[in-house]
């Protein structure tokens, strides 16, 4: 199932929309007042229909909005955790997957995305349950909300340093990103000034040794945790 899933999501994320050159990084506080104002375009309810939909006519903005914006949510944890979550890995365990088995996947991963509803691992396992159950149209939505992820994520830089990190919004989201360039892990992960986690890559054919994630978002939800 591992290999089924890093080039299943490769594939379905080479659909993703061409980027702005120009990286932006995410105000998190420009970003809060405007998900939180229900006269903003950025509105986040708004936002969250858009994409539960799979409306593929979200702008970069919306993107990033919803994105980003989700770290304003109760839901919103530097971990996830559950039962849900158990069940589905533990369908996922399995050697040769049965119709039944593709039942349960759409079925536990309903519920993870409640919690989680930007759980790329999740989304892409799902759409290839929903292809395996002919359910096209939800196969399709899923792949689609993984490029609406994706692009918020690739909006804000390209990785090769700390100035042009990639954002994201919980550490699993480091390695999705990995496979989805088509690059594969290193196998060391390190904290840079605090704020950065550098992962270093595997040889590859750019002579890239490592990428950069601003993983503040994170950190900061984790800090506000213990301070509890």
């Amino acid at each position: 199932m591992k290999k089924l899933f890093l080039f299943f999501l490769v594939i379905t994320t080479l659909t993703v929309t061409a980027q702005n050159k120009k990286f932006v990084k995410p105000d998190y506080k420009a970003i809060k007042k405007e998900v939180t104002n229900k006269k903003s375009p950025y509105f986040y309810e708004t936002l969250v229909n858009k994409f539960n939909s799979a409306d593929t006519t979200m702008t970069i903005e919306e993107k990033r909005h919803l994105y980003y914006g989700f770290t304003n949510s109760d839901k919103y944890s530097s971990f996830y955790t559950g039962k849900a979550n158990d069940s589905l890995r533990g369908v996922l365990k399995k050697r040769d997957l049965e119709d039944t088995d593709f039942k349960k996947i759409i079925s536990y991963g309903a519920k993870v995305l409640q919690e989680n509803p930007f759980d790329l691992r999740t989304l892409n396992i799902m759409s290839y349950a929903y292809e395996k159950q002919n359910n096209l149209t939800e196969a399709k939505n899923s792949a689609i909300q993984i490029s609406i992820i994706v692009d918020a994520i690739f909006s804000t830089g390209d990785g090769t340093s700390k100035e042009n990190a990639f954002y994201v919004i919980n550490v699993p989201h480091e390695y999705d990103m990995i496979s989805i360039l088509g690059l594969q892990y290193g196998g060391s992960q390190s904290l840079v000034d605090g704020t950065y986690d550098y992962l270093t890559l595997a040889e590859n054919s750019y002579g890239i040794k490592g990428l950069y994630f601003d993983i503040s978002a994170s950190l900061n939800r984790l800090s506000d945790i213990l301070k509890d």
